[in-house]
């Protein structure tokens, strides 16, 4: 494996399964032998995404910028810049953006997987 340079300039975006806006800036998809993948994603201001789960993925978030609320496990937990979450597998979560929307690092491993996400459409808690 070579050194990578990431520039965000570069990149397309792209909506994901959960209905967040993602650049992906490592994947073994795009990067053969890394073993996890690291995304920034966007929730707009007012925005939800979709609750969730991963299968196998632990994913942890970091907050870049702006402010929301993570539901998980039937509650409610407000993040803000500088504040991270870890999410077992299986743990189904979504994610409200602030009245100023809410960007921030997604890393998962194994790597995110759109075939190993499951929607959970009918539930609003995030539990």
């Amino acid at each position: 494996m070579e050194p990578r340079i990431f520039r965000a300039a570069e990149a397309a975006p792209y909506v994901t399964k959960d209905e967040s806006l993602i650049v992906e800036i490592f994947h073994p998809a795009t990067v053969p032998g890394v073993p996890y993948s690291v995304a920034e994603a966007t929730v707009p201001p007012g925005g939800r995404t979709v609750p969730h789960r991963h299968e196998h993925s632990l994913e942890t978030y970091y907050v870049l910028e702006g402010e929301g609320v993570l539901l998980v496990g039937g509650g409610r937990t407000t993040l803000a810049r500088g504040d991270g979450a870890l999410l077992p597998p299986g743990t189904r979560h979504a994610v409200e953006a602030g009245p100023g929307g809410m960007r921030f690092l997604c890393l998962c491993f194994p790597p995110y997987d759109h075939d190993q996400t499951t929607l959970e459409e009918g539930d609003t808690t995030g539990r």
